[in-house]
């Protein structure tokens, strides 16, 4: 059985209100009751917040806030299932069990909350209170609301979910996951990821070994054993295409399903390197600096160019990255030194998959005196990911992590993505990004980093 409370002289109060809008020299008073029952829109008004800050000795400080604009935050309704929700949770900080919201419903329908709703006994009896604009309400857990027509014989029952994010979603995380690795004195390393697995190619001047470990793991890692054997410079020719991991030895590019048994796919290719890839082409450049794509690494093709002067000849790392409001669009970044011009180039590629399946457009970012923020250094050594949004490019010599946020334009130096002690010590330095938000950075002295922003990590 339902008990509710007030709920008589709420009717009594909008008979009283069309009472008085009738004439007065009429003996006749018609009050209209409809029969409709439905909440139309939910909102929270006011709520506290915890700030944390700092005093002037720069000791942690934290107060409470009030913030009177919440309407930012939009509930959604669903009228199916009656279920009130935020696309999101609240930022960290907000204190759910203390809010004041607003509501409509449909021809003056009346709210009510339940005081004692148990969601593991969803049929136990419950009391419901007339909800007001100034109850201070806790959605701590889930709240029990119901709708009553003005007639009172129409009735709809929703639920509020709410909830607070307990972490800042910027906030970076870093945790050593290994150390003493296998690949440990490598003379160059580089790591790729594809689906839940991590490779790292590493050379040890005379050859390149595999080595995996899982996405979900990163601390155990085992050495593949490949049924070819790869020459000292192919850990520097890899790419991944598809679920196909592709490296180059020797003159002969071959392809791979899982790092061990590997097909050769072309051969002659004495003068190519394999640079980078998206998420349906291979990259490589020739002997005279030309850009060339591919497909399926057996044919390849000329891209276009615009002055191969500004070409890096050097430290070439690439990354790629969808463009944020069209999921048919990758950005191609290629990150290098050009010796002659003594500079950092930046070149950047976009192509948009839905108008055209092949070939494309390079641009270089910074032709003139202006070198949009990114470093140079003649002892640098780059690696560069897409990560949460934005391109990392880690110099690894000078220890610094640059992030651009608008595709290769512009680059500043990142306080968030500090760089572990234990790396500093890595002759080489690699990066990949997996797909369960993780941003794994990978030493030649057989450290194993994983970075992430509390965001990346967090799923629906």
């Amino acid at each position: 059985m339902k008990k509710y409370t007030t709920f008589m002289p709420a009717l009594m109060a909008v008979a009283m209100l069309l009472c008085s809008c009738m004439n007065k020299d009429t003996n006749d008073t018609i009050v209209a009751f409809y029969d409709d029952a439905a909440l139309s829109s939910f909102s929270i008004t006011y709520a506290k917040k915890v700030i944390h800050t700092t005093d002037s000795q720069g000791n942690d400080s934290t107060y409470i806030s009030g913030d009177s604009n919440m309407s930012r935050f939009q509930f959604k309704i669903n009228q199916f299932t009656g279920e009130i929700t935020l696309p999101d949770s609240l930022p960290q900080g907000y204190l759910i069990d203390k809010m004041l919201c607003t509501y409509t419903t449909v021809n003056n329908g009346v709210l009510y909350i339940s005081t004692n709703y148990d969601e593991t006994n969803p049929g136990a009896d419950e009391t419901m209170v007339m909800l007001t604009t100034t109850d201070s309400i806790d959605f701590s857990y889930k709240r029990h609301l119901r709708v009553v027509s003005t007639s009172g014989n129409g009735k709809r029952d929703y639920y509020v979910s709410l909830a607070a994010h307990k972490m800042n979603p910027d906030e970076v995380q870093t945790h050593l996951t290994a150390s003493g690795l296998p690949f440990s004195g490598a003379t160059g390393i580089r790591t790729l990821s594809v689906d839940n697995t991590i490779y790292t190619f590493a050379t040890d001047g005379t050859k390149t070994t595999v080595y995996t470990s899982t996405a979900s793991d990163g601390s155990n890692w085992q050495t593949l054993a490949s049924d070819i054997t790869l020459d000292a410079s192919a850990y520097n020719n890899v790419a991944i295409l598809g679920s196909s991991l592709y490296v180059k030895s020797g003159d002969t590019i071959y392809e791979s399903a899982d790092g061990h048994t590997w097909n050769a796919v072309a051969n002659d290719l004495a003068d190519l390197s394999i640079i980078g890839m998206t998420s349906k082409q291979l990259y490589a450049v020739d002997g005279d600096r030309n850009i060339l794509y591919s497909d399926n690494g057996s044919t390849w093709h000329a891209d276009n160019t615009t002055d191969l002067n500004y070409m890096p000849d050097g430290d070439i790392a690439t990354a790629y990255g969808p463009f944020s409001y069209a999921d048919s669009i990758d950005y191609l970044l290629m990150v290098g030194k050009s010796s002659s011009l003594q500079r950092t180039m930046v070149w950047r590629r976009m192509t948009d998959y839905s108008t055209m399946t092949a070939g494309g457009s390079w641009t270089c970012m910074n032709t003139d005196a202006y070198a949009g923020g990114a470093p140079y250094d003649a002892a640098a050594d780059y690696a560069l990911v897409f990560y949460d949004g934005r391109f990392l490019l880690l110099d690894s010599k000078s220890s610094t992590m640059y992030e651009s946020r608008d595709y290769g334009l512009t680059w500043d130096k990142s306080a968030r993505y500090a760089i572990a002690d234990g790396l500093l010590s890595a002759a080489k330095i690699s990066m990949t990004a997996t797909a369960n938000g993780y941003l794994w950075i990978v030493g030649s002295n057989g450290m194993v980093y994983r970075m992430c922003t509390n965001r990346a990590t967090w799923t629906k």
